[in-house]
């Protein structure tokens, strides 16, 4: 950190704390706090709102100053529920603060409020239908992050081209696919998020065994895998996840059917969403650590083909 930047932060809050001396919380306000609403240990939040007031009401998302290098929750509560007096909701989170980390983390733990609020808006009596869920005008992966990546996806969903709630993968030949994440929906944030944690950790360093659970529908599996023959490979699929599989280390070759092909379970668990399929894979194609590959659950997959040492992380995103 810079001395500026330590001047700047001290400065600010010795004025923020004697403008708030002998503040507390009014008589008429009902709050809840520090509710976690991302992987961070920062990313918290409170939600404040009149007490007497019945019915969801309209809500208002508080995003502090401080230029992104200064600030937090506790700091503009009263500057909030002084808003929730006036009959509204109110959300007052804190973000992730430069130069510890870096543009767009703040826009990032913000779009994650937004998702928060609509999941949970019942249960905090939130109207949420006033909410642009698509607040991120920005793209966080540029197709430059990509050059050079082979970008294997080998069944269809439901075309050669992807497209779910605005977020785009588009096929650009030559198995490389262009992805631009704009307006991304709140409630479908989960491809945006997964790709900043992947490009953005050494998992090398990371221990083989490892599960990080990087948001509450994206959970990455750090694998080390014992590897297999050809014919011991039998296809899977899952019913509630997309498997992005990323060779860290060493290679692999993966087996490739539609599930519309496979019509022979061979063992199956409902609780860990996988079954196994007694068809043989249709197609093979080498993953490097220069590659990676998307399963949907279209999409029977034998992985970890081959001989020597991997490891590979698998990033588990739920429907």
């Amino acid at each position: 950190m810079s001395i500026a930047t330590w001047l700047f932060r001290y400065n600010c809050k010795k004025n923020d704390a004697k403008r708030d001396a002998g503040l507390s919380t009014p008589e008429d306000i009902f709050r809840v706090d520090d509710i976690s609403y991302g992987p961070y240990k920062v990313n918290v939040l409170d939600v404040y709102r009149p007490k007497h007031a019945e019915g969801k009401l309209p809500v208002i998302v508080s995003v502090h100053g401080g230029g992104w290098i200064y600030g937090d929750k506790e700091l503009y509560q009263h500057y909030c529920m002084n808003l929730a007096q006036r009959g509204f909701a109110v959300v007052n989170f804190t973000y992730r603060l430069s130069p510890k980390h870096k543009f767009p983390a703040p826009l990032a733990d913000t779009n994650l409020v937004i998702r928060w609020i609509l999941r949970h808006a019942g249960e905090y009596l939130l109207d949420g239908s006033n909410l642009d869920a698509s607040v991120a005008d920005y793209s966080v992966f540029k197709k430059a992050v990509f050059t050079g990546r082979g970008v294997n996806v080998p069944g269809t969903f439901p075309g050669p081209s992807w497209d779910a709630a605005s977020n785009k993968m588009t096929y650009e030949g030559n198995g490389l696919y262009s992805y631009t994440f704009k307006n991304v929906p709140a409630a479908n944030y989960e491809f945006k998020i997964a790709f900043e944690y992947i490009f953005s950790h050494d998992f090398k360093s990371i221990p083989g065994g490892s599960k990080i659970v990087v948001d509450e529908d994206v959970l990455i599996n750090v694998d080390e895998p014992t590897l297999r023959a050809k014919e011991e490979a039998l296809p899977e699929a899952h019913d509630k996840h997309i498997d992005i599989q990323v060779p860290i280390v060493g290679e692999e070759t993966c087996g490739f059917i539609p599930r519309s092909e496979c019509h022979t379970v061979d063992r199956q668990d409902a609780e860990k969403d996988y079954l196994i399929y007694k068809e043989m894979p249709t197609g093979y194609f080498r993953l490097t650590p220069e590659d990676f590959v998307i399963f949907f659950p279209s999409d029977g997959h034998a992985p970890i083909i081959g001989s020597g040492y991997e490891k590979k992380i698998v990033v588990k995103i739920r429907l």
